[in-house]
């Protein structure tokens, strides 16, 4: 698993962002992992992974506050580089009212190459020869138990490790 840190409060958000700004980084490769309705009722925003080209970063929003997270994702100083962002843009309008601002998806690209395969996994495979291990298990993870087995988060890291 690689290295990564975590932010589980306003603050550190805070700082994570003062940081990124600092360091002249205005893109990052963001992904989302979420509860649909498996383990409890309800749509919920879980974990966000980010990715700046230089560190591997856990958000975890349930530390947060709702202000804080939607001013992080409507940043429009920061890129936020997605892949097929449509339900994780939902999810976030859904609970927070929030709307991700200055984003890059990186599925239509994929569309237009006209790939039979169009999942993330099945692109880094056919084109980085990148495997993603264990993608059913994590797909039905309970993500909203805390702590996050180390697995899962190497998992959930290991997608946005390839969208920057």
């Amino acid at each position: 698993m690689p290295d990564y840190k975590t932010i589980a409060n306003d603050g550190a958000l805070d700082h994570y962002e003062s940081d990124l700004k600092k360091r002249g980084v205005f893109e990052i490769g963001m992904d989302f992992e979420g509860e649909f309705n498996v383990h409890e009722y309800g749509e919920r925003l879980c974990l966000i992974q980010v990715f700046d080209g230089t560190d591997a970063v856990i958000i975890d929003p349930f530390g947060l506050s709702g202000e804080r997270l939607t001013s992080f994702l409507e940043n429009r100083n920061i890129l936020k580089i997605m892949y097929d962002a449509m339900g994780d843009q939902s999810l976030v309008s859904k609970q927070f009212g929030a709307k991700i601002l200055s984003i890059q998806d990186l599925k239509p690209a994929v569309e237009i190459l006209g790939l039979e395969k169009q999942d993330l996994g099945s692109v880094l495979q056919s084109r980085l020869q990148v495997e993603v291990l264990n993608k059913r298990r994590y797909q039905m993870y309970n993500w909203t138990t805390r702590p996050v087995a180390p697995d899962a988060l190497a998992y959930a890291l290991s997608d946005v490790l390839h969208l920057y």
